[in-house]
C-alpha cells in the first residue's frame, strides 16, 4: 500500500512537472543578413574566347557569391521555468558561387580553364535558451544565448573546362562531369545569439528575431573565396 502511494505521488508529481513544461512545435523562416561568402573577383580573368586566343600560362582565379535568399526549418521549444524557455531548431538554407580558374597543367603541358559553379547546402542546428520579459497585452519581448552547430555541403554543380596548347589550335570546350570532384562536408560551431519579441494569437505564439551566430572556423575555403564566419538572419516563427 505504501509502495503503490509512493508510485502515486511520483506519478502526480511528474504529471504536474509536464505541465509547467508545455512543449511547442512550430516552423521557423527567413533571410540572410550577412553575405554566406567573402569572394575576391578578379576582373582581368580572361573569358573563355580570350582564353583560346591568347593561351595565357599564368595562373588566375575569381570568385563570385551567388546566394540564394532563403532560411526554413522546424523548431522545437519548451518552458523550462517561468519565463525562461529553451529551442531547438533546424534550419535549412542554400548558398551558391561560382569559381573561375586558369592554371598550368604539367602532366599535359597546357594551360587549363575551368568554369565551375557551386551549391552549397547548409544545415544549422542552433540550441538556444531564452528569457522573456513581462508580457503587455500577449506582446513577450526575449533574448537569448546559446551554441550552433552547422553542416556544410559544397558540391559543383555544373561548368566549363577548357584547355590550350600554346602553337596548336584550339579544342572545343566541354562540360565539366560533377562526379569528377567529391564534394566537400564540413561541421563547424559557435556561439549564437537571438533578440526580438513574440505575440500570442489565439493559441498561436508569432515571433520575430534576428539571430546572430559566429562561426569559430571557415566552413568552406580556397585562395580566393571563404565562407563568412559572422552569420546573421532575420527569422519568423510560429509556434503551435
Amino acid at each position: 500500500m505504501i509502495r503503490v502511494r509512493r508510485f502515486s505521488f511520483l506519478y502526480l508529481l511528474w504529471i504536474s512537472t509536464g505541465a509547467a513544461q508545455p512543449i511547442s512545435v512550430g516552423i521557423k523562416g527567413g533571410l540572410p543578413l550577412s553575405q554566406a561568402f567573402q569572394a575576391q573577383q578578379n576582373l582581368d580573368i580572361p573569358t573563355l574566347s580570350a582564353f583560346l586566343l591568347a593561351h595565357p600560362a599564368n595562373g588566375f582565379e575569381s570568385a563570385i557569391q551567388r546566394t540564394v535568399p532563403y532560411t526554413i526549418g522546424p523548431a522545437v521549444e519548451i518552458r523550462l521555468w517561468h519565463q525562461i524557455r529553451a529551442e531547438v531548431d533546424g534550419l535549412y538554407s542554400r548558398a551558391a558561387y561560382d569559381d573561375t580558374s586558369i592554371g598550368f597543367d604539367k602532366f599535359i603541358s597546357a594551360s587549363v580553364f575551368e568554369a565551375l559553379k557551386h551549391t552549397v547546402d547548409q544545415v544549422e542546428i542552433p540550441v538556444l535558451v531564452k528569457y522573456e520579459f513581462r508580457e503587455s497585452h500577449k506582446f513577450y519581448p526575449f533574448v537569448g544565448a546559446g551554441g550552433s552547430i552547422l553542416y556544410s555541403h559544397d558540391r559543383v554543380a555544373k561548368g566549363v573546362v577548357d584547355a590550350s596548347t600554346p602553337g596548336e589550335p584550339a579544342t572545343p570546350p566541354y562540360l565539366f562531369n560533377p562526379s569528377w570532384v567529391k564534394a566537400l562536408q564540413v561541421v563547424k560551431g559557435g556561439p549564437t545569439f537571438a533578440a526580438g519579441a513574440m505575440i500570442s494569437i489565439r493559441g498561436l505564439r508569432i515571433s520575430a528575431e534576428i539571430r546572430y551566430t559566429r562561426i569559430t572556423g571557415y566552413a568552406i575555403t580556397s585562395p580566393v573565396m571563404h565562407s563568412n564566419l559572422n552569420q546573421a538572419k532575420l527569422l519568423l516563427g510560429v509556434m503551435f
